[in-house]
């Protein structure tokens, strides 16, 4: 089954970086929003890619993907999430300034100063911020602020932020894009 795998993806053994990598297909995933339990647009690549294997590809009630090419060879599991860590609207101060809960787990030390999307109306970009150090008790100058306490910025004006923003919308950390031969992303280990 390995072999029938390898044909069927052009996997040439001997290191070629132009075949083994395909860029374009780890752009298209990275650049997918896969929120917890809004994982479909991951989904679809995925069945997409597993169909062009030529097995039979399943999904079950919880979204899991299966693809079974018929064979008499070892059975090969890939194992995998399709999520990534966002966030979710939870308030929206009287500034303009909006608070989320994470989705998912992240240090809040990986937190600040990012820039992220916020999927309203329409995509906008935000800034997240905190209170200033300058402005802090000296106690909690020490302490790393939770996430629920730090704050996005749009640049936006109040009415524009209501207008195009609600509780309930998610968010995510803004995705960076390959730089030469590197490539640079949040979910990237």
């Amino acid at each position: 089954m390995l072999a029938q795998i390898s044909e069927k993806c052009k996997f040439d053994r001997a290191f070629d970086k132009e075949n083994i990598m395909n860029w374009q297909l780890l752009m298209e995933l990275s650049d997918a929003v896969g929120l917890p339990g809004y994982e479909k647009n991951v989904r679809k690549i995925l069945r997409r890619e597993f169909s062009k294997l030529g097995g039979q590809v399943k999904t079950d009630a919880l979204g899991n993907i299966f693809c079974h090419i018929q064979g008499n060879g070892k059975i090969l599991m890939l194992d995998a999430h399709m999520d990534e860590v966002g966030f979710m609207i939870k308030h929206i101060d009287e500034n303009g300034f909006i608070y989320v809960v994470p989705l998912g787990g992240i240090d809040p030390r990986a937190y600040y100063a990012q820039r992220v999307i916020i999927f309203g109306k329409k995509p906008i970009v935000g800034i997240v911020g905190s209170t200033p150090p300058h402005l802090q008790a000296e106690k909690a100058k020490e302490n790393v602020p939770e996430i629920e306490d730090c704050f996005i910025d749009t640049g936006f004006p109040p009415d524009v932020v209501f207008e195009n923003i609600k509780i309930g919308d998610c968010m995510l950390r803004f995705k960076m894009y390959r730089d030469g031969e590197f490539v640079h992303r949040q979910s990237f280990r």
